[in-house]
């Protein structure tokens, strides 16, 4: 029989030449150019499909071609991607409008969590349903085209449960359950549906939905009685958006966390359209701190190919500070919201003289309830300096009932004996029963502890530290209140605000300080209507400080700025001349 000959598919026709000279001709030939070049174009298809299977901004890059790369984009896709994989259960994203967020979140980042992870359970929430609806559909066209197919083959939409707002993947042999998509206006039923994957994008319509006390109301109880039971354990929710109000989703969930750590803790990612130009990482104990993980200068535009510094600041002309700060800068503040600014305080390190000229005062603003909707109790040890100036150190504050209340202040005297702290306590309904309380303890006896009527609105008693405060001369000592304490003052209006227990706890150690240090009432050092009799005199003044051993250079600061008035809106609010 025939030995049979065995079939080379690879033959090398240089077989018969010296194992040497074989190797030496091999190297001097080569592919045709074209054939390298569709091999090498080849290795780099693969490359994308697997960065895209793998991170957020491959798989936008690969199925979106015509997608704008930018800096804030990919941070955003590397903070969604620590939430994909679990290391951030809860994560907000604070954008500017036509910034691309929605793109990433809500049509591009269901399609991925779907194809990467069978079985996935997604919900998707938006301010109402039409919105939501047509996120929904572009989803869908994504999940069918042809790129997503080539990373994900397996994932393909059930025919039987293929409706707009609620539809699902065929469900994988011996897999894990289907994935499956749920869409929903804010106030919609979601009822009998969990999530891994919660989503909420643009929980605010506009700036009428925004100031509505009823839709706000609605929209929290939207997402704690009907959104957050829906999570299932271990579930990762996502809350990305353009600020409106203090009072939106956000701003109380922020609220929330800050005022109770049993509450979820968030990691925010905040991308003002502006850089305020701190540099450095989120302060997870700070929630609305101001860095910037782009490493931008202050004043430096986010998206600077789409909107530069000029298209911003005529936008800012345009639409005014209010939307601005809010919609932009991400930023909000309540209407009026302006009668204290941020870059009015200074911080100071390591100052705490045991007596000041003025001595020590601390006045303590009392909201006796346990509750985490309550007010807080609030409180600041305050004195005037040698140089003049008011500082504001050592914030006690926190949610109690009378017992631990009095239990706090009577810890808080003991801690401060040697610093002679005059005690005030604010004099209002019950609370004239706690200050007796406490004066009737033996265990304060030796301390100086007094009722404080309070027969003025919030807005004219916080006057007059205000007024100062807008010449640059209340300082902060420095500790971790510092800008909890600022954001909330900030926030100030005088009106039914959400919290005010920090400014009004300064404006009364304020006017304690002022009728202690300079000898007369409060009352004459408010912006009035100059009285024909009964203010005292610039050497009546300058007699006073000068027996309360203030140094020369301070009282003349303070004779020069006892006639400061506040700013001009503050002067048109017609309540302060009541």
């Amino acid at each position: 029989m025939a030995k049979k000959r065995k079939i080379d598919l690879n033959p090398d026709p240089y077989a018969g030449r010296s194992q040497r000279k074989n190797r030496q001709f091999k190297r001097k030939v080569a592919l045709p150019s074209e054939v390298i070049a569709l091999m090498d174009e080849g290795k780099r298809l693969l490359a994308k499909r697997e960065l895209a299977r793998r991170r957020l901004h491959d798989f936008i890059r690969y199925t979106y071609p015509g997608y704008k790369v930018a800096d804030h984009n990919i941070l955003i896709c590397h903070y969604v991607d620590k939430w994909v994989a679990g290391e951030i259960k809860r994560l907000m994203i604070f954008t500017p409008p036509r910034h691309g967020k929605s793109e990433i979140v809500s049509r591009r980042l269901p399609a991925y969590i779907m194809g990467r992870f069978p079985g996935a359970q997604i919900i998707l929430g938006s301010y109402g349903q039409d919105l939501a609806n047509d996120m929904s559909r572009d989803t869908k066209d994504i999940v069918r085209s042809e790129k997503y197919r080539h990373l994900f083959e397996d994932a393909v939409i059930a025919r039987d449960r293929d409706s707009v707002d609620d539809w699902a993947m065929v469900p994988t042999a011996d897999g894990p359950e289907a994935s499956r998509y749920k869409c929903a206006g804010i106030g919609g039923p979601i009822t009998g549906r969990g999530f891994t994957h919660g989503i909420i994008d643009d929980p605010v319509k506009d700036r009428k939905d925004a100031e509505s006390l009823t839709v706000s109301e609605m929209t929290w109880n939207w997402w704690t009685s009907t959104f957050y039971t829906r999570a299932q354990p271990d579930a990762g929710i996502l809350i990305v958006q353009t600020r409106w109000s203090d009072n939106d989703l956000s701003g109380r969930l922020i609220a929330s966390m800050m005022e109770d750590p049993l509450n979820d803790q968030w990691v925010i990612l905040d991308l003002p359209a502006l850089s305020l130009g701190v540099k450095g990482p989120w302060d997870k104990n700070d929630p609305m701190s101001h860095s910037d993980l782009l490493g931008r200068i202050e004043g430096q535009p986010l998206w600077s190919s789409a909107y530069n510094k000029k298209q911003l600041e005529s936008i800012k002309v345009n639409i005014g500070r209010y939307d601005w700060e809010a919609l932009y800068q991400q930023r909000p503040r309540p209407s009026g919201g302006d009668k204290i600014q941020a870059d009015w305080f200074q911080t100071i390190a390591n100052f705490s003289p045991i007596n000041p000229p003025s001595g020590w005062v601390r006045f303590w603003d009392l909201a006796i309830s346990s509750k985490t909707s309550a007010d807080f109790t609030c409180s600041y040890r305050m004195c005037i300096g040698e140089d003049g100036y008011i500082y504001v150190a050592d914030e006690v504050r926190g949610q109690w009932l009378w017992p631990e209340a009095r239990h706090i202040i009577k810890e808080t005297c003991e801690r401060e004996e040697k610093l002679g702290v005059y005690i005030g306590i604010e004099e209002a309904g019950q609370q004239k029963g706690f200050i007796n309380d406490l004066q009737t303890m033996p265990e304060l006896a030796r301390f100086t502890i007094q009722g404080i009527p309070v027969d003025r609105d919030k807005l004219t008693r916080g006057l007059p530290w205000i007024s100062r405060a807008q010449q640059g001369l209340v300082r902060l000592v420095q500790g971790p209140w510092n800008r909890p304490c600022v954001e909330e003052l900030i926030r100030f209006t005088g009106k039914d605000d959400i919290r005010d227990d920090r400014e009004d706890s300064i404006a009364g150690g304020y006017n304690m300080l002022a009728s202690e240090a300079i000898g007369f009432s409060v009352e004459d050092l408010e912006p009035q209507p100059r009285q024909s009799t009964g203010e005292p005199t610039t050497k009546e003044i300058k007699k006073a400080l000068e027996e309360k051993g203030f140094a020369p250079d301070a009282i003349q600061r303070v004779i020069d700025n006892m006639n400061i008035r506040p700013t001009e809106d503050i002067m048109q609010d017609e309540r302060v001349w009541q």
